[in-house]
């Protein structure tokens, strides 16, 4: 059984941002895109989900929030606006990666538990990740992060085997999947933005296994 029955969630990494509240077993989240304006949508949206009716919220269980990889100012936003909450809450805080996100938005959507993430960041230096989860539930990938050239891209494509799905937003993907091996299934999930409610299942997760983060040790990620 679940013990956190109330789970705050919020992300602004991306020209997006949202935030989502776990409460008694339900999910209630607001979502908006934006461009360079993320403090004015994001702050309205925790104000607006953190009041029940007339009366607001004055106790939660944990916070959890999207230390990147992410875009330069939208990652600092949430991660001040996490601080920010942690000081008036007092609460555990549970730093998320963004590609854990985009990993639990896939198996939500397609039931897919290995998932590729290519994110093109720079002329020629791709963000890579690969996501696996278990039966449990839990998601293993944060290790495998990092800032790789095309053609070790390749080399490591073609060392996996079974069924996988892809998702960033390079037209590297197409190539990979024109010049796959016979015995890699994978499928082309089209990403756009990340959303708190995939954020809430890893927060339960990193509840249950003690996997909080200090407010002294949070560390954002940046695309380069």
């Amino acid at each position: 059984m679940n013990v956190y029955k109330k789970i705050l969630a919020l992300d602004a990494s991306v020209h997006s941002c949202s935030v989502a509240l776990l409460e008694k077993y339900c999910i209630k989240y607001y979502f908006a895109k934006c461009n360079k304006n993320h403090t004015e949508k994001i702050l309205p949206m925790l104000k607006k989900i953190l009041r029940q009716g007339n009366n607001i919220t004055n106790t939660i269980d944990a916070i959890a929030f999207s230390r990147g990889p992410g875009l330069f100012t939208s990652t600092r936003i949430t991660i001040n606006c996490a601080q920010g909450l942690f000081l008036g809450f007092q609460v555990p805080l549970i730093s998320i990666s963004s590609f854990n996100i985009i990993a639990e938005k896939i198996w939500r959507k397609k039931k897919i538990n290995n998932v590729i993430i290519l994110i093109h960041s720079s002329k020629n230096k791709f963000y890579w990740a690969i996501y696996n989860r278990n039966k449990q539930g839990i998601w293993f990938g944060e290790k495998t992060e990092e800032s790789i050239e095309k053609k070790l891209i390749i080399f490591k494509i073609n060392k996996l085997n079974g069924y996988w799905a892809i998702t960033g937003n390079t037209l590297l993907i197409q190539e990979i999947i024109k010049n796959k091996k016979n015995n890699l299934f994978l499928y082309h999930y089209h990403f756009k933005y990340f959303h708190a409610q995939d954020m809430i299942p890893i927060a339960i997760s990193k509840l249950k296994n003690k996997q909080t983060t200090k407010l002294k040790n949070i560390i954002p990620v940046y695309l380069e």
